[in-house]
């Protein structure tokens, strides 16, 4: 692949969001929130397909990249809200939906809340007070979406740059050995009479 500026900068910008994805998942399968790691194996997924997008030249990958993208910023935005009970989700408890447990019992505490810095718990599990954690966990849980949000921002940004700029000749190109390209050239070649005939040469025995 030969490597540009926009190109170059997609790459990273997916690169690092892998890394992100990956280590928030960890987390949310510590926590059981079964929500937030479906979304997040969907969003590992399109990013693979935007990256091979920007390595192949195929426009209907980076289709598919930017159009999940902006569902992806939907969904961090929705926890986002969630957390800080804003309108109607003041109703809602978030570790209730995030694990997707809908009966009347209260739901389990996430990681954050039995393991994180400077939080104490008791026997149950539960911690004493969000008063004795250094960061309470909702400020955790927005923050790692603010950060979802912003990197995706910026691979949305690039995406479309990219889309933009990738030639129809480009996106014909075959995944597999780039054979409407050859074609295409064969056409073209045969167009103008510029083929070289060889002779068949054959053996006598």
């Amino acid at each position: 692949m030969t490597c540009c500026t926009a190109r170059c900068t997609f790459v990273a910008i997916c690169i690092i969001n892998v890394i992100v994805v990956v280590e928030r998942m960890v987390f949310d399968i510590l926590s059981y929130m079964w929500a937030h790691i479906g979304a997040n194996f969907i969003q590992i997924f399109f990013l693979i397909l935007g990256l091979f997008g920007t390595y192949q030249y195929r426009r209907a990958y980076l289709n598919a990249y930017i159009t999940w993208q902006l569902i992806w910023l939907g969904w961090n935005g929705f926890v986002i809200c969630l957390y800080l009970r804003i309108g109607l989700l003041e109703k809602f408890e978030p570790m209730k939906l995030l694990t997707l447990e809908f009966s009347d019992e209260p739901a389990d505490p996430s990681w954050w809340e039995k393991s994180g810095i400077g939080c104490f718990a008791d026997s149950s599990g539960a911690t004493i007070s969000n008063q004795t954690c250094i960061l309470e966990t909702k400020w955790i849980e927005i923050g790692q979406s603010g950060l979802q949000a912003i990197i995706s921002l910026f691979g949305l940004i690039y995406g479309i740059y990219l889309c933009c700029k990738i030639p129809d000749e480009e996106d014909a190109f075959d995944f597999i050995g780039g054979f409407d390209s050859y074609y295409n050239d064969y056409q073209q070649n045969a167009k103008s009479g510029s083929m070289q005939l060889h002779p068949l040469q054959t053996r006598m025995q």
